[in-house]
């Protein structure tokens, strides 16, 4: 219990520090989304994938931060419930981004349009899955909602890091096959190696802590940065081809 409780406490420190992180992230970043809600910048309906992403992110976080700072009972299954729904779907629109990229750079070839769509569809099937897992208590000693059985997330972190290694494999296989000298390949060849290395580097660790299992705490330790990291990574990869392509009407 000692060790589970150290742990616990690590985890809410670092999902303060990362919420501080994000929510600075996305004030220095809206200025983007209003030049295009006011026209300086040409309308995408990619950029509704690109909004929604970050703002879930932003909802997790807030959601996360309030229920960990709570000082009186609160329904703990609707925290709960909702902090799930806004983390996975979050970084299941991050992937999203990812699967539009690179149906984009195959210059929308249907074959692999069918096939990222059926991997990125099973990812979601695996999101609302998870949503259903784990459990949460209320403990009135520390005044907190407490989650636990927290090593039924596996499978939801594990499909997820499949699914972003095969959709990031499939978009830098686009960039290598339209290889040229151009500014635009450049900037897509070191945007799509960036994005596999992120991938992986930030989704390792939470899938591997949620098969050993060591305790709750551990297992949900490098959650939050996961998501934190690859929604910034993702957001921030779209909106600098986007201000590459589209610069401001002036």
């Amino acid at each position: 219990m000692g060790r589970t409780s150290n742990s616990l406490v690590v985890n809410v420190k670092l999902v303060h520090v990362l919420g501080g992180i994000y929510i600075w992230e996305w004030v220095s970043t809206v200025q983007f989304e209003w030049e295009v809600f006011t026209g300086r910048r040409r309308f995408r309906w990619s950029f509704v994938v690109y909004e929604l992403c970050r703002t879930l992110c932003l909802a997790s976080i807030i959601t996360l931060i309030a229920g960990l700072n709570v000082a009186h009972y609160i329904n703990c299954e609707a925290w709960f419930r909702a902090l799930l729904v806004f983390s996975y779907f979050g970084i299941a629109l991050s992937s999203l981004l990812i699967l539009l990229r690179g149906v984009a750079i195959w210059g929308r070839s249907l074959t692999v349009l069918v096939f990222t769509a059926s991997v990125w569809l099973c990812n979601i099937g695996t999101s609302i899955y998870s949503v259903m897992q784990g459990s949460v208590v209320w403990v009135p000693v520390i005044n907190t909602c407490l989650i636990t059985q927290t090593q039924r997330f596996r499978w939801g972190i594990t499909v997820n890091l499949i699914t972003d290694v095969i959709l990031l494999t499939v978009m830098f296989a686009g960039v290598l096959n339209k290889r040229s000298t151009t500014g635009l390949w450049r900037v897509l060849y070191i945007q799509g190696l960036s994005w596999i290395l992120v991938a992986v580097l930030s989704k390792i660790l939470p899938a591997t802590l949620s098969w050993v299992n060591i305790d709750d705490g551990w297992n949900l330790m490098f959650q939050a940065p996961h998501m934190v990291i690859m929604v910034i990574m993702a957001t921030r990869v779209y909106r600098d081809l986007f201000e590459y392509i589209n610069p401001t009407y002036q």
